[in-house]
């Protein structure tokens, strides 16, 4: 019998983010695929965290999202796994307009954010 492939936790997590990033941009897997040279087959699996992403391909990935590479590896170093869940579709809405905002209205946004961490529940 067959051992079934269980994703490690990092790779999970980082295909998450990179699913996230790209579906924000509102792009498809196949032409997310052509723009780092990988069918789309291979983004499904970088996605799902079956198969690891190289550092090469992470520097590409994160050219072909506008991110850097560490915003897809954040909090995810010395051991100390953060596991951010998929965010609801209200959450991607915003993410995708957020950038359209005013800067003013932005850093108000980015600032009541912050407050809101710093209230004791």
């Amino acid at each position: 019998m067959k051992k079934k492939h269980t994703p490690n936790t990092v790779d999970a997590i980082v295909g998450r983010r990179v699913r996230q990033r790209r579906l924000a941009l509102q792009l498809s897997q196949e032409d997310f695929g052509k723009q780092i040279g990988v069918t789309f087959q291979q983004v499904q699996k970088y996605e799902l965290g079956k198969n690891r992403i190289a550092v090469s391909r992470l520097i590409a990935i994160s050219e072909a999202l506008a991110c850097e590479p560490n915003d897809l590896l954040d909090g995810l170093h010395n051991g100390q796994i953060i596991d951010v869940d998929a965010l609801s579709d209200d959450a991607m809405k915003f993410a995708r307009r957020f950038d359209e905002l005013p800067d003013a209205l932005q850093l108000v946004v980015v600032a009541t954010l912050r407050a809101a961490e710093a209230v004791p529940e």
